[in-house]
């Protein structure tokens, strides 16, 4: 699921919110398939993306810590996704890392 980032004003910017994929080994191709898509499709400058820490244990410890799970950033890095800015909310705890593909000058708006 995308959708149109309506609080940019100076370019326009489409936010991925949701990717779901049964295998592991699809999300790379699922993912390069939907940033294509929306460059093909949409006039947006930029795409984003943002990935929930999860919450792993620490080595020899009984604590867990929120984490970004390496094989996404792994992908993404792939896909040339950049860090962005990481968000935390304090009402639910959760953390996330947001990240920005500009749109390659290779590849004209529609």
């Amino acid at each position: 699921m995308i959708c149109i980032d309506r609080e940019q004003f100076q370019s326009r910017r489409s936010s991925i919110l949701h990717v779901s994929c049964i295998e592991k080994s699809s999300f790379n191709s699922i993912l390069k398939t939907l940033v294509d898509f929306i460059w093909k499709n949409d006039s947006a400058d930029e795409t984003t993306i943002s990935v929930f820490h999860q919450e792993v244990p620490e080595e020899n410890e009984k604590i867990t810590k929120l984490k970004l799970v390496p094989f996404a950033k792994n992908i993404l890095g792939g896909l040339g996704f950049k860090w962005k800015q990481i968000l935390n909310d304090p009402t639910s705890g959760k953390r996330s890392t947001l990240f920005g593909l500009k749109r390659p000058s290779k590849i004209s708006a529609p």
